[in-house]
C-alpha cells in the first residue's frame, strides 16, 4: 500500500473507534432510570458479544451463561428504554453546528456537556469529509480532546488512550 492510503486507513481506524464508543462520556448515570437510553443497552450488547466469543473460545459453560444472560438483559433494557419513543442513534448535525458557531470549537467548560457532544459530533462529521489525511487528524484531534476532557470530568480515564493520543501530536 502507498503511504498516504495507510494514513488515510490510520484515520479512518480512529473515527470508527470514535464513533462507535463517544456517547459512553454523554450517558448520566443518575438519569438513567428516569429517562432510559437504549444506548446502554446496546453496549451490554456488545459486552454479552465479546464475552461469548471469548466463552466460546475457552469453552467456558459459566462464561457462556453470563453471556446469554448480559445479552437477554440488554435486549430487554433496549426494549423497555425504547417502549413509546424511537431510539435516535444519528447526529443532529444541524443543531451541533449551530452550537458550534454559538460557542466555538474549543470547549471551555467541562460541565456543558451539550456543548461538548456538539463539538464531537461536528468534528466527526468535518473528518469524514476531509480532503487530506492531516486534515482529517486535525478533525479527529479536537473529537478525541473533548470526549477525553469530559470523561476526565467524570472520573473515567484512559491511560493508554491518552498515551496514543500525546504520542501522535
Amino acid at each position: 500500500m502507498m503511504e498516504e492510503q495507510l494514513k488515510w486507513l490510520s484515520q479512518l481506524r480512529r473515527l470508527f473507534l470514535l464513533s462507535l464508543i463517544y456517547d459512553i462520556a454523554f450517558i448520566d448515570p443518575f438519569t438513567i432510570i428516569k429517562k432510559p437510553n437504549p444506548i446502554t443497552g446496546m453496549f451490554g450488547l456488545l459486552i454479552g458479544s465479546i464475552a461469548y466469543l471469548i466463552a466460546s473460545y475457552v469453552k467456558s459453560n459459566e462464561l457462556l451463561m453470563i453471556s446469554y444472560s448480559i445479552i437477554i438483559g440488554s435486549m430487554i433494557w433496549i426494549f423497555i428504554s425504547s417502549y413509546r419513543r424511537r431510539p435516535i442513534y444519528v447526529f443532529d448535525i444541524e443543531n451541533s453546528r449551530r452550537i458550534v458557531e454559538e460557542k466555538g470549537i474549543e470547549l471551555k467548560e467541562p460541565l456543558d456537556i451539550e456543548h461538548a457532544k456538539a463539538i464531537v459530533e461536528y468534528a466527526l462529521y468535518e473528518s469524514q469529509k476531509a480532503e487530506t489525511p492531516e486534515e482529517m487528524k486535525k478533525y479527529l484531534d479536537i473529537a478525541y480532546e473533548t470526549w477525553l476532557k469530559v470523561l476526565k470530568n467524570k472520573g473515567i480515564s484512559f491511560p493508554y488512550v491518552l498515551s496514543k493520543i500525546k504520542s501522535r501530536n
